[in-house]
């Protein structure tokens, strides 16, 4: 079996991909490969363009999102072939655009993908068929961070079959609902899936659900962040490199799937409002609690089937109805989403709901839309900053 990338390796060819945007020379990703790209032809490679943006008059540009490079004859990677896709460029509009373009699509294998992302992947698949042409490699190993994570993670699920394939990404927001978050971890294989995150770094936390991440769950390499706010600094490259070091993948925290349901909620309420006790205002403890709490109520509301295929403001109103029709039909279920609905305004600043207080679709569709936006709001800073 083919043995992985190491994390150290991954990291410096995930910063090798942004050389790309707007040099056509390979040298320079050579360069800011260092040694993580030893093994690898990247300066006989091939550079790939790829379009962000919205699909208008001026909506949109064309710019280099990485490379494919051959695994070098004498080397442990001969006969495998490395793809890196970059993220956005903080200076780039378009780029920022592909990022808040949030309608869903339909991935390669048909199924409900963030639309932005799916455009770029589509936009460079081509490309990457032609340097692979009469390659026949036995293994790809696809890198990417943040935006190039999710392109990375789609056009992995568009090269299925084609080899065996490794997919590395670093801080990548989520690309797909559970349904090809589901597809795609299967046809991959969970061990062939690198998923690596800060727990502060707030761009994995976007879109919010019912999007998820594959591998399917909660099975990544969680790394610690520093402090216990959701933190802008926990996304840059450098930041991830010094967190992983030179330590192999076992050697990394890894966070497992844990299953939740409606008999867990009130554990998982109890628990954010504990942590909610003092600085709770943006506390990334009380931000994941509230991602597996909107979760589970939405899926007890039997909201999750329907939301899939729809982006924007249409979720948003889905949601706010199922927690509302939740809400109006029993005085326990009530009391649950009032509560909820405290973790979240104490997580936003804001004042809290008096015990019995009647819920609206319309508040609670503001609601969600202030967590969105705020949320949104944390990520767009990371993306800002991160170079």
């Amino acid at each position: 079996m083919p043995l992985p990338l190491s994390p150290a390796q991954t990291v410096q060819l995930a910063q090798s991909a942004y050389a790309m945007r707007l040099d056509s020379d390979l040298l320079t990703a050579v360069q800011a490969a260092g040694p993580g790209g030893e093994h690898f032809d990247i300066a006989s490679g091939s550079r790939f363009t790829g379009v962000s943006g919205l699909s208008i008059p001026g909506g949109s540009s064309r710019t280099g999102f990485g490379y494919v490079a051959h695994g070098k004859a004498g080397t442990p990677r001969h006969g495998e072939t490395l793809i890196c896709v970059r993220g956005t460029e903080p200076t780039s509009v378009h780029d920022l655009m592909t990022d808040a373009h949030i309608s869903a699509a339909r991935s390669p294998l048909g199924l409900p993908v963030h639309e932005g992302f799916k455009n770029v992947a589509a936009s460079i698949f081509g490309q990457v068929q032609t340097a692979l042409r009469g390659r026949n490699p036995g293994t790809l190993h696809i890198v990417g961070h943040s935006l190039g994570g999710a392109a990375a993670t789609i056009l992995a699920e568009a090269l299925i079959g084609t080899a065996g394939i490794k997919l590395y990404t670093y801080g990548a927001p989520r690309a797909g609902v559970d349904s090809h978050a589901q597809v795609v971890t299967k046809a991959l294989g969970t061990r062939n899936v690198y998923r690596v995150y800060h727990d502060t770094d707030p761009v994995p936390m976007v879109p919010i659900f019912p999007f998820c991440h594959i591998p399917v769950g909660e099975v990544a390499y969680l790394l610690r962040g520093p402090g216990a706010l959701v933190s802008v600094s926990a996304h840059l490259l450098d930041s991830y490199a010094k967190s992983v070091g030179q330590s192999g993948w076992t050697g990394l925290p890894v966070i497992a799937h844990r299953r939740f349901s409606l008999d867990t909620v009130d554990d998982l309420l109890a628990q954010a409002q504990s942590a909610a006790v003092g600085p709770a205002m943006h506390s990334i403890v009380v931000l994941r609690l509230i991602e597996k709490i909107l979760g589970i109520l939405l899926e007890a509301a039997g909201a999750v089937t329907g939301l899939a295929l729809f982006g924007g403001a249409t979720v948003l109103d889905k949601m706010a109805a199922a927690l509302s029709s939740m809400a109006a039909a029993s005085l326990a279920a009530a009391e649950r989403v009032v509560e909820f609905v405290n973790v979240v305004m104490r997580f936003l600043g804001k004042q809290l709901l008096a015990k019995g207080a009647k819920l609206t679709a319309a508040f609670l569709r503001w609601l969600l839309s202030m967590l969105v936006t705020v949320i949104g709001g944390f990520a767009m800073q990371a993306i800002r900053s991160f170079r």
